[in-house]
């Protein structure tokens, strides 16, 4: 293998089945990241991607249940080759990474239903996932909700050996 361009747009070549106007070029960098360099599928690399307006600079969070880490993804593609990313935007990431800790540094994530109680859902932990604040966030009020929960619950149900 060649010399890799990583120049905007030469970048954009090394993962173009991956751009989808739906999200951002990098969101798409991201997913392609995680599925080359984490060995992640296809659907884990993108449920692994939560880049969205006003997401505190988090791009993507991966949990490592063998290893118990969490780790924290910033993606951005940048479209001049004489700029940098300064201090204060690696001050402003490393603040984000705050939110997601408890006092006593253990990682912060919140329980998400499935099938919300209120719908008759069930109340046991299989159905149960713990999802970062921002996905939480999406799981309920965002507009593809419905297909992220199914996506939930379809990761879910093979972690439980349900499929």
């Amino acid at each position: 293998m060649g010399k890799i361009n990583v120049d905007y747009p030469g970048l954009l070549k090394l993962f173009p089945e991956y751009i989808n106007p739906k999200r951002s070029e990098s969101a798409s960098f991201l997913i392609w990241y995680l599925e080359n360099y984490y060995r992640l599928d296809g659907l884990e690399a993108v449920d692994s991607v939560c880049d969205k307006r006003g997401d505190k600079g988090v791009d993507g969070i991966f949990l490592n249940d063998n290893d118990k880490t969490l780790t924290v993804f910033q993606a951005r593609i940048n479209q001049s080759s004489d700029t940098t990313i300064g201090d204060a935007s690696l001050r402003a990431f490393a603040g984000t990474l705050s939110q997601f800790k408890k006092p006593s540094g253990e990682p912060y994530l919140e329980p998400h239903h499935i099938r919300r109680l209120s719908d008759g859902g069930p109340d046991h932990p299989r159905w149960v996932v713990a999802v970062c604040p921002n996905c939480h966030r999406r799981a309920h009020h965002a507009g593809d909700a419905a297909e992220y929960n199914g996506r939930l619950a379809d990761v879910v149900l093979r972690l439980e050996g349900q499929e």
